[in-house]
């Protein structure tokens, strides 16, 4: 077991339900709702075909699953964090992704996955409405509460992951903290081999960057990195500890391919 997992075992409890209930008074922008009274939060998946996954209820138990069903084998496991169906940054970086899984990613081991503040409906309603193709990823999961992003920060996986609080986000009418009342996760990616961390990272929201919409490092050059790192894990002769990569070296996207960008860029405040 990492130093992660062991942080986790003894910090937070194993179930979406208990893990809630530890980070609902560090939440900006928390709803008036409770955890209490017979609630429980869940994290609701989908496939892109719009196939219902299991519910995750039991984060530490499914990141113990994707890690170590093929880590003899030193699998890749990518999990891509984005802020939403309504960002066109968002959508364009998942499809990039998605792209790459097709060419390059599928025929190495690698599974990716998707998470989100979005409403499972608003993502499927993107997929159709943009014609939006996710069939690479193994899952897209809903977390409306930001359960995971919150237990990626507290168990030291993605310790500088950003959520921001949704009344300072005015890039859509819908953007609020009616919308999201537990705030909008930032994009990060978490890349595995095996069950090692092979590569974090996480957006620093600013001016510079349209408030966390632009500046993820390429996927092209994730997938090199990570596929890097993988080889020299698989050198026998490679036995000293290989700190995860940053992505902070990696070319970054800087533009949207959409002519219509300078109208959107006009919406962008801080957040």
């Amino acid at each position: 077991m990492s130093d992660a997992e062991s942080k986790t075992t003894s910090d937070t409890g194993d179930s979406v339900t208990e893990y809630a209930s530890s980070v609902t008074e560090d939440t900006s922008s928390q709803s008036q709702d409770s955890f209490d009274d017979g609630f429980k939060p869940t994290i609701v998946g989908i496939r892109s075909n719009g196939e219902e996954l299991p519910p995750l209820t039991d984060i530490r138990a499914w990141l113990w699953d994707i890690k170590n069903e093929n880590a003899n084998d030193n699998a890749i496991i990518g999990i891509i964090f984005f802020r939403g169906s309504w960002c066109p940054y968002c959508r364009q970086y998942l499809s990039s992704f998605n792209d790459l899984y097709k060419s390059k990613m599928s025929t190495a081991n690698c599974k990716i996955y998707a998470f989100t503040s979005d409403d499972v409906d608003q993502i499927e309603h993107a997929q159709n409405f943009y014609n939006w193709d996710l069939s690479a990823f193994e899952g897209i999961y809903s977390d409306k509460h930001n359960l995971f992003a919150r237990y990626m920060q507290g168990s030291g996986y993605l310790p500088d992951l950003q959520i921001t609080n949704p009344d300072r986000v005015r890039l859509y009418r819908n953007v609020t903290s009616a919308t999201f009342p537990y705030g909008v996760c930032q994009p990060a990616l978490l890349f595995f081999v095996g069950a090692d961390v092979a590569l974090r990272w996480s957006s620093k929201p600013g001016p510079s960057n349209y408030y966390g919409a632009k500046d993820r490092p390429v996927p092209k050059s994730v997938w090199e990195e990570v596929v890097s790192r993988r080889r020299k894990l698989r050198n026998p002769k490679f036995t000293r500890y290989l700190e995860p990569s940053d992505a902070s070296h990696l070319p970054k996207v800087t533009k949207y391919t959409h002519s219509w960008l300078g109208k959107l860029s006009s919406r962008f405040v801080y957040c």
